[in-house]
């Protein structure tokens, strides 16, 4: 098991649990909050989907190629471009430093709303 194989899970919860209390708040909303998240989940190949259409989105919204992007990085052309493919996800480190190319909160790229199974 490695770092990003908890650390995801742990962050997508954390991140939902606390703007859901802030918008909602109440104990009892909370129970309802946790039971919903704790059964609803995607495949792995579902989120590799949305993130690469995700990606391809915001690379033709803000005017990068995936060259750019790849050069940024210090990766291949080939490596963004299987991502932008669905061919494979990215780990947390070059996910977070997308967003951090690209300017945009990490949760733009990928959904912190459901566990990934």
């Amino acid at each position: 098991m490695n770092l990003t194989d908890w650390l995801v899970p742990l962050f997508i919860y954390y991140k939902n649990f606390k703007n859901y209390i802030n918008n909602i708040g109440g104990a009892n909303q909370s129970v309802k909050f946790l039971e919903r998240n704790i059964f609803m989940s995607m495949s792995e190949q579902e989120w590799i989907d949305i993130f690469g259409d995700n990606l391809r989105d915001i690379l033709k919204e803000y005017g990068y190629t995936q060259r750019d992007l790849a050069d940024a990085l210090g990766v291949s052309e080939i490596t963004i471009s299987r991502y932008v493919n669905k061919q494979r996800m990215p780990t947390l480190k070059m996910a977070i430093n997308m967003s951090l190319e690209l300017g945009i909160e990490l949760d733009e790229l990928v959904i912190f709303d459901e566990r990934i199974e």
